[in-house]
């Protein structure tokens, strides 16, 4: 499985680590990354330009450590590595749009996407119970056993009536997912006490 990082992702990413919010990035090594930055300005092409900024960010994103992290995040979960042709990291549009999801084309090749918040990549550890909750979404979803379908049955149902249903059932499957990782000894999105005060109010 091939693994892509988002150009808007890796950018905003790295701004982030100038800025002071990733430990271990010194001061000495904020001024390099500004210098190699510089260097881009100099190509009078604006695509090859925007090549080079590309270029620099996606060096110092796998220089500091963060590359690593989302690549060790896939590595945790070698079915789902098995079952996709590629892996992509791209920036989430805002907080409701985090999250995975998985795409079949024509061919019946499978490809994952992950949005992310640029400020979750460089915390952790709240950055690794979230790959874990939603890549663990991704392998069921490619796991025969499972059994995953994206429609709900064929029964009608009113607009109120799919919407709880689908709430539910997102409910039930987050549940499951994060008591498969707690059982495996990994970080999840929430406890047992969290999940099973979600389970109450939910039903």
């Amino acid at each position: 499985m091939q693994l892509f990082f988002e150009d808007d992702l890796v950018e905003a990413v790295v701004d982030l680590c100038t800025a002071g919010r990733l430990a271990g990035v010194t001061a000495a090594e904020v001024a390099r990354f500004h210098a190699d930055r510089e260097l881009g300005y100099r190509i009078p092409d604006p695509d090859l330009r925007a090549e080079a900024f590309a270029g620099t960010h996606l060096e110092w994103f796998t220089r500091w450590g963060l590359r690593a992290r989302l690549e060790s995040a896939a590595g945790r979960f070698p079915d789902l590595v098995a079952a996709c042709e590629a892996l992509v990291f791209r920036r989430a549009r805002g907080r409701h749009d985090e999250g995975g999801e998985l795409y079949r084309d024509e061919e019946g090749r499978r490809r994952g996407v992950i949005a992310l918040r640029p400020d979750r990549v460089v915390t952790e550890p709240v950055l690794t119970g979230f790959l874990n909750h939603e890549l663990a979404h991704l392998a069921d979803m490619v796991s025969p056993e499972f059994g995953y379908f994206r429609t709900l049955g064929d029964r009608e149902r009113t607009p109120s009536e799919d919407r709880l249903v689908r709430e539910r059932y997102r409910l039930l499957w987050a549940i499951r997912v994060d008591g498969v990782l707690a059982r495996a000894g990994a970080a999840g999105v929430a406890d047992e006490d969290r999940r099973r005060e979600d389970f109450v109010r939910a039903f």
